[in-house]
């Protein structure tokens, strides 16, 4: 239940939730050395009234229906007695879709007492698609153990983003608008105009090698380096993301019961499509009024 405490606009309101998950997977074992495995995974919902409550009027309500899906193939092949390797396909979808449920195309209207009309934001909507390759190799000599990969995606996304092409208006009074006292006018109004449908794509490519290394039988050290890029939209002149990574696991007992652990190295992380969705707004002139 959406409860709304807006005194404008109050009241309970039903909510509800369904969503249906599925995954399913099929090993095979090709000959002694290698093994292939598929995987198929969906996950989707749909949630009525989402975003009622609070101050927020049962005009907020929107419905939404996420749904995700992936498709993955892995196959792990034993090259000799001290070298294996994985190799990892997969198709993933993300798809996402929020829509205006009670007040389509009223503009948003915001008061002391509630708000009222659509949400700013919505209704909006993305469909991401991602195709992946990733290839890890594990060397065993002596007291090394070293490991190498390359992990590279290709995603494109189609974004339907109007934002406020409806209009926005914010009142300081709940007193209903009178032409003839300018104390119930409005205190801003601003409407979007521009293009909502956009193309954000995006690839990213990262690679590791790292070293497990056992100096004896209480000390193992672990290091590595790893480079990561991202080619999208404002972010793909940014090549210089190398990060060394160094760890030290101690046995101090050499019972294996009490260990000490510690670690350091330099992260980088994904940038996300809101900042290259802004820029590409600004570059199709998609403005603000």
């Amino acid at each position: 239940t959406a409860v709304v405490t807006a005194r404008l606009l109050p009241g309970e309101y039903p909510a509800e939730q369904r969503g249906i998950k599925v995954l399913t997977r099929v090993d095979t074992q090709l000959s002694t050395d290698h093994r292939l495995s598929f995987r198929y995974n969906i996950d989707r919902s749909k949630t009525t009234n989402s975003g009622v409550n609070g101050l927020n009027t049962i005009e907020r309500g929107r419905t939404s229906q996420p749904k995700r899906q992936d498709f993955q193939v892995t196959w792990n092949a034993i090259l000799s007695s001290t070298a294996l390797n994985e190799l990892r396909v997969q198709y993933a979808t993300n798809k996402s879709d929020n829509r205006t449920q009670n007040c389509p195309g009223c503009p948003a209207i915001t008061r002391p007492g509630g708000n009222l009309g659509k949400a700013t934001n919505h209704p909006q909507a993305f469909t991401e698609d991602r195709a992946q390759i990733v290839d890890h190799f594990s060397w065993t000599q002596g007291n090394h153990n070293f490991k190498a990969g390359v992990d590279f995606s290709y995603i494109w996304t189609d974004i339907f983003f109007p934002n406020t092409q409806d209009g926005a208006f914010v009142f300081e009074t709940d007193r209903p608008f009178d032409a003839a006292d300018a104390a119930t006018y409005p205190t801003r109004y601003d409407i979007v105009i521009g293009n909502p449908n956009l193309k954000v794509p995006d690839k990213l490519f990262n690679t590791f090698i790292q070293d497990s290394w056992r100096v004896g039988s209480k000390v193992t050290i672990n290091a590595g380096l790893r480079y990561e890029w991202q080619g999208q939209y404002g972010v793909s002149q940014d090549k210089n993301n190398f990060g060394p990574r160094i760890g030290i696991t101690w046995d101090p007992t050499g019972r294996g019961n009490f260990l000490v652990r510690g670690g350091t190295g330099l992260y980088y992380d994904r940038n996300r499509g809101e900042l290259a969705l802004f820029a590409l707004q600004s570059a199709q002139n998609f403005t603000r009024i």
